[in-house]
């Protein structure tokens, strides 16, 4: 699998600013879905940012996640972090999650970051697996589709 990375200029307003998180976080929100479909979520790391003062309204500050493939069965009994949801200060909403996995059935490892709050877009999507990555078909269609979107492949 190849790393994919895209980071945009610094926006030259609110309107660009809008824009771009309207054409960009659909392709995260997208890619995050699908991963979590074919695989495993393993961990989160999410800020919300709400100002409803600034379009959009919300942003997403330093998300990152990583999924395992294929996918690992995660009993919620044996998952002793689950999804844990804090209000830091207002307007910030954190969300944090950590399962436990088998590291021998792991096939792909991937990890996607994202963050559309300080003015740019910074999204990028990194292969952790030592070796490379077998990942469904499918997966690779959705990163051709974010390569012919603008992400630089790596």
């Amino acid at each position: 699998m190849r790393t994919l990375q895209f980071y945009s200029r610094p926006f030259a307003g609110t309107v660009v600013q809008e824009t771009a998180i309207g054409v960009w976080r659909p392709h995260y929100e997208k890619l995050v879905a699908q991963l979590g479909a074919l695989g495993t979520e393993v961990s989160r790391d999410k800020t919300i940012e709400s100002d409803p003062t600034i379009p959009p309204g919300t942003f997403l500050r330093r998300v990152v996640h990583a999924f395992v493939f294929p996918p690992q069965p995660v009993e919620d009994e044996a998952d002793t972090s689950r999804l844990q949801i804090t209000n830091p200060a207002p307007g910030l909403t954190h969300e944090s999650l950590s399962r436990p996995y088998d590291p021998e059935l792991v096939q792909g490892h991937v990890a996607v970051t994202y963050d559309d709050s300080n003015g740019r877009i910074e999204f990028s999507i990194r292969d952790m697996h030592e070796g490379g990555s077998t990942l469904h078909e499918a997966v690779h269609d959705r990163l051709d589709a974010l390569e012919a979107a603008g992400a630089q492949a790596v």
